[in-house]
């Protein structure tokens, strides 16, 4: 019945486009994208997408931002009517709240547009005037699109996670905006200590009812950056042994694996539990995913921080079909570093 119901409402919408103005569109693209009909509503989309470039410049501070926010839930329309979109939004810019400024970044990112020159130094400007009334949400997504497009603003990077912290804003974040907005500090190395001291904290409180991409993706942050957080380390630790190794996919087992070593943390027990999954395991895993298991492996065979007297024989296993894959080409170092990684990794003993 609700299929039925959106097929007819999509149908009619699509009979009536030119009669819509900005605030009938926006309500309508925002429900079809709430309720996830992207691909099952193509139709309607295109017809919205026809009327959105002369439309949305009538519309209201909300009508811009759920337009904007809908496309890019949806993934769909073209350049050119996102570049009205950020012409419209430019117009009434002063006026614009931190969820239509992080909508407009987020559509950027999502669609792998380049706006006009001075685009995103204006909107950063303008975020900068309202950051006391950044939500959780906001924060994330405006960081998480800074840091995709390439474009980051450090000065505004540390006033958000300023924000956050001192607003005990991260307290109220969901775990995919907590593992955005920690994706995006670590991808430009930001190591902001207050803000990962506080993501720390969020882990260990939640760890156990998370999703698994987002503990690897928090843990992945908090190793890239190198910050010093011991608690959350145990607190993955410990899920970890728990009996959750088969539950990770193959990339996750793989990352967190790669940041226990990198941020030197010395578990033999969860070391040893994960050389024998991934022995066990090794026919899952993509080359991508086999070059941080290649890392942390040689990590562990070089450094000597850790015992693996116990586990030696593992070890050897997977070194084993991870050294072979790099001798067949079936594991491709994608740049320098890597490929001295590899390298060195290769030269060991089998």
């Amino acid at each position: 019945a609700d299929e039925r119901m959106s097929t007819a409402l999509a149908a009619s919408a699509v009979r009536r486009a030119a009669d819509f103005g900005a605030m009938d569109i926006a309500k309508m693209c925002w429900a079809f994208a709430k309720f996830d009909l992207g691909e099952r509503a193509q139709d309607f989309w295109m017809a919205m997408a026809d009327q959105v470039p002369s439309k949305v410049h009538d519309g209201k501070l909300n009508d811009v931002s759920m337009i904007v926010w809908s496309f890019a839930t949806v993934e769909v329309g073209s350049e050119e009517m996102f570049a009205e979109i950020t012409k419209a939004s430019m117009r009434i810019l002063d006026d614009l709240p931190p969820q239509c400024l992080s909508n407009l970044l987020r559509a950027y990112a999502t669609m792998k547009i380049t706006p006009e020159e001075g685009v995103v130094e204006r909107i950063c400007k303008r975020a900068r005037c309202v950051l006391s009334d950044f939500v959780e949400f906001d924060v994330a997504n405006t960081c998480w699109a800074l840091a995709v497009m390439g474009v980051v603003d450090f000065e505004l990077f540390d006033l958000l996670a300023n924000h956050t912290v001192a607003t005990g804003l991260w307290k109220r974040f969901p775990a995919d905006s907590a593992s955005r907005l920690a994706w995006a500090f670590a991808s430009v190395r930001f190591a902001h200590v207050g803000l990962f001291d506080a993501l720390a904290d969020y882990i260990c409180r939640h760890v156990a009812v998370f999703d698994t991409q987002h503990v690897a993706l928090l843990t992945w942050s908090f190793a890239t950056c190198r910050v010093d957080v011991p608690v959350a380390y145990r607190a993955v630790a410990v899920f970890a042994k728990g009996g959750k190794l088969w539950g990770l996919r193959p990339e996750e087992f793989c990352c967190i694996l790669w940041a226990f070593t990198r941020a030197g943390w010395v578990d033999e027990q969860l070391y040893w539990d994960m050389l024998q999954v991934a022995d066990l395991r090794n026919g899952e895993f993509v080359p991508e995913s086999c070059l941080n298991l290649l890392s942390a492996v040689a990590w562990l065979r070089i450094e000597g921080r850790v015992d693996i007297g116990a586990f030696s024989e593992d070890i050897g296993k997977v070194f084993g079909f991870l050294r072979q894959g790099l001798v067949d080409g079936q594991i491709v170092p994608p740049d320098a570093d890597a490929l001295k990684m590899a390298m060195r990794a290769i030269s060991l003993p089998a």
